[in-house]
């Protein structure tokens, strides 16, 4: 692999830029596909905080101006609205009313406070929200398109969560709290990732939780999983520092304020952070291929794989357009097209295949080894090809190769 990319590097409590392979635990057999932890980009690594979290003090809601839906607060960090007849994003610097199906985007290592009736729902880290055209200053709806969430509502009420096609219930008390979730995990060799379940922890005060029209109580320390499945309720012996009001590190902080200086009025918010991918701080690189995957943007993001004597681009890069595809079907079949076009129809499927990873039986073919090294020469003219190549053949053996160079294909490795 190129020099660098076993480097840790985190922002938002991701290793993106320079993530990390596998390492060889004694001497792998070639063919079997290594055991290793999901790849996740912009979701915080899951952290832990000791017992359960005390009730946040947190100020009284502001007032949501009449016929509005609801008020963003200047955010911590980065805040974007989708604006649907410009088809772009813009961001958001100071309070704003906000309408109903409005779409709002928060960045890695960001926060934004949004009040509705109310409650006060904070946008945690990577995290977009709809506000649903049923929402009402008694009853406030939402949906989490992905991301985390902290309900805090003024007095007892109830919120409603739409996912898909169903409507969650949550009921809680005055100064009671939750937090919610769609953790989105990409597993290497998994074709296709489900839709991410929505997951529910009470964090203060006991509340009921209406699914598909059947109660479910939920306590501090406990939690509640919905997906397309039902409903699993578990008990947790401490809940993830990002629920318990953990912002984030002061290195994060640092990187967020240099990332929000890329910004410039008047400017398309894309295009700054498309220039930012080619900034020469390592920080505010990846801080911009985790924004370019949170929009969605797989034009701008797909070419990053074959950039030019830049590997921990290349590597975070892949890692951002694997978390996408993990958001379920749809973003994976965006991943298809945009493969397509950037490779062509042909080296597309076998790019792709490469994205999404081997089964343990596919590895178990001595002809694979043979086509990935094929892959690595530099009669494969694609630079991103041979990137995904060399990810490959480390996964499936177990062990990083520091010899070889996708950028010096004809050295020796």
């Amino acid at each position: 692999a190129p020099a660098g990319a076993d480097e840790a590097t985190t922002i938002a409590g991701a290793p993106v830029a320079l993530e990390p392979r596998p390492a060889a635990t004694g001497t792998p057999e070639p063919a079997s596909v290594p055991t290793k932890p999901e790849d996740t980009v912009g979701a915080a690594a899951t952290k832990v905080a000791d017992g359960a979290p005390k009730p946040a003090e947190t100020a009284p809601t502001p007032a949501v101006p009449a016929g509005s839906a609801g008020l963003a607060a200047a955010p911590e960090g980065i805040l974007l609205r989708y604006n649907p007849d410009l088809r772009e994003w813009e961001r958001l610097t100071g309070p704003t009313p906000l309408a109903t199906s409005t779409r709002l985007l928060c960045l890695a290592t960001s926060r934004a406070t949004i009040s509705i009736g109310k409650t006060q729902v904070v946008m945690v880290g990577e995290s977009e929200i709809r506000i649903l055209p049923q929402s009402t200053d008694a009853a406030p709806a939402l949906e989490l398109i992905q991301g985390r969430l902290l309900f805090h509502p003024d007095d007892p009420g109830s919120v409603k969560v739409g996912l898909s096609d169903r409507i969650i219930t949550l009921n809680m008390p005055q100064n009671g709290g939750a937090a919610l979730e769609r953790p989105a995990r990409w597993v290497y060799g998994r074709l296709v990732s489900p839709v991410p379940p929505l997951v529910i922890y009470g964090t203060s005060g006991d509340m009921s939780v209406f699914v598909d029209n059947k109660m479910e109580s939920l306590s501090p320390l406990e939690t509640l999983t919905v997906d397309r499945t039902g409903v699993k309720h578990s008990t947790e012996e401490a809940l993830p520092s990002w629920a318990s009001e953990a912002g984030p590190s002061p290195r994060e902080l640092q990187a967020r304020d240099q990332f929000a200086r890329v910004f410039h009025p008047g400017r398309p918010v894309l295009t700054e952070i498309v220039a930012a991918s080619e900034d020469q701080n390592a920080d505010i690189k990846q801080l911009a291929i985790l924004a370019i995957k949170s929009m969605g943007d797989m034009t701008y993001l797909m070419p990053l794989l074959s950039r030019k004597n830049d590997p921990a681009v290349r590597l975070a890069a892949l890692a951002a357009i694997r978390s996408f595809s993990a958001l379920g079907p749809e973003a994976a079949g965006q991943v298809r097209d945009k493969l397509v076009q950037e490779f062509g129809e042909d080296t597309a499927s076998v790019a792709g295949k490469m994205l999404v990873g081997f089964s343990s039986q596919e590895g178990a073919n001595p002809q694979l080894f043979g086509q990935l090294i094929a892959l690595l020469s530099p009669e494969e003219g694609s630079l991103g090809v041979r990137e995904l190549a060399i990810d490959t053949l480390e996964r499936l053996a177990g062990h990083d190769d520091k010899r070889y160079d996708p950028d010096h294909p004809e050295d020796k490795g």
